[in-house]
């Protein structure tokens, strides 16, 4: 039975992108409650980045309307189970569901959203929500070990280095012995942290493939022959302690917490979406539209780790931005779902995402194992690498031995996090990430 199957990377305010998830599963209109009054509300969990990331006291007066919602009537912080209601965000989702997205690109909505966001000191224009357009590609399709084929998003996204991460990595051949004494786990986590800073490396040529050549560089890094070569390279005994001239963080540093949604179907269906916006930029609420905004194009984005301008991904009119963002779906040769996955959370969204698949397609662990045990990735300098603060790594053996190859490990308190769905023979698995505290649904 073929497939019919939806990745998506979604870079706008998180309750839209979240609404057009709702619109691809024709239940938008179940979401939309009526209060007791008769009027529109949305009730949604409150979310504890907002007070990670200071969106309480933010100094923007337009940006500080978002800490309105997450306190009650006598001004004090709502706390977790509490409920925030959402009335405007409400209003806007029953225009776009009733009037489709002409709703929110002309009219009112365009209208409104603009004025808030001059008035917070942005630039956009109605004319630029106007001229936008969801720009629809094939996805990435690449061949893996046991004839399954795995379909991400291409550039500006982050399908590209998982593609090529996930090439370099069968290239050995792993399996369950890879990991049965310490010094195989040692040599293939070794392997695993080189392969992604390898990739992250090529990820800096990437940008939006109608300002560059990114289809060029995208078929480079999806090429069979180029992960070989990369491979042949590695050094198993050390890291590189020599970086390309492309070194530089692919992404900001900062772990920005995401949202992903992987989704089966028993007609085999799929959809696996990822939406996000950054810390500036959540911090920021259309007050005339209930939506939180989004900035991906801040100055530290711009550029490589060592500061220097990235002209892969300078700003320009109508350009989209870099993201790590990896929605992913891995089919067998007859087109049946095998795993639909995804993750948020920044820079370690693709290391993150490559070590789960690797873990669950070949070193054989189950879909819960792959995603809870604790990891090791690669630091923000592209040589040495991390350990979760929270889970510390076992055996102990392990984290030495590739300590002496490359330094010291630091700990890591945020983590990237990952949704997924297995089909395997006639059973369905489902686990979501406890790090985000998020659970599977299913009938």
């Amino acid at each position: 039975m073929g497939a019919f199957v939806k990745v998506l990377y979604v870079v706008v305010g998180a309750e839209l992108a979240f609404f057009v998830f709702l619109a691809l599963l024709d239940q938008q209109r179940d979401q939309v409650g009526l209060d007791g009054n008769g009027a529109d509300q949305v009730d949604v969990d409150v979310p504890d980045e907002l007070f990670e990331h200071g969106a309480v006291a933010s100094d923007a007066a337009t940006c500080s309307e978002i800490g309105r919602e997450i306190v009650d009537d006598d001004n004090n912080v709502l706390t977790e189970n509490d409920v925030i209601q959402r009335p405007q965000l409400a209003v806007t989702l029953r225009a776009v569901a009733d009037g489709g997205a002409d709703a929110f690109y002309t009219g009112e909505i365009a209208k409104n959203l603009v004025k808030d966001i001059q008035g917070a000191g942005g630039s956009m224009t109605e004319e630029d929500l106007a001229n936008y357009r969801v720009k629809v590609t094939r996805p990435l399709n690449i061949s893996l070990p046991g004839g399954l084929f795995l379909l991400t998003s291409p550039a500006p996204s982050g399908g590209p280095i998982l593609s090529l991460t996930l090439n370099i990595l069968e290239g050995y051949a792993l399996n369950a012995s890879a990991i049965d004494d310490d010094d195989n786990k040692a040599l293939t986590y070794h392997r695993m942290i080189e392969a992604f800073q390898v990739a992250s490396d090529q990820g800096n040529l990437l940008g939006d493939q109608t300002f560059l050549n990114s289809e060029q560089i995208t078929a480079r890094m999806t090429s069979k022959p180029f992960a070989a070569s990369l491979r042949s390279e590695m050094d198993t005994s050390r890291s590189r302690a020599t970086r390309s001239a492309n070194r530089g963080s692919v992404f900001a540093t900062t772990n920005h917490r995401g949202t992903h949604v992987s989704v089966l179907g028993p007609n085999n269906d799929a959809v696996s979406i990822t939406t996000g916006t950054s810390s500036t930029g959540r911090q920021c609420l259309s007050t005339s539209t209930g939506i939180i905004l989004n900035s991906h194009t801040s100055p530290r984005k711009q550029r490589t780790r060592r500061g220097r301008p990235n002209p892969a991904n300078i700003v320009r009119p109508g350009e989209r931005p870099r993201t790590a963002m990896s929605p992913t779906i891995i089919v067998d040769s007859r087109g049946d779902v095998k795993l639909v996955i995804g993750a948020s959370g920044g820079q370690q969204l693709i290391p993150t995402l490559a070590e789960t698949i690797v873990r669950y397609l070949w070193l054989g662990m189950n879909l819960t194992s792959a995603i809870e045990k604790p990891r090791l990735l690669p630091a923000d300098d592209g040589i040495s690498f991390k350990y979760e603060k929270d889970r510390p790594f076992k055996p102990e053996a392990v984290l030495n031995q590739l300590e002496r190859e490359y330094g010291r490990a630091a700990p890591e308190e945020n983590q990237a996090t990952v949704e997924a769905v297995a089909r395997e023979n006639s059973a369905v698995f489902a686990h979501s990430d406890s790090r985000n505290g998020g659970f599977p649904s299913g009938f």
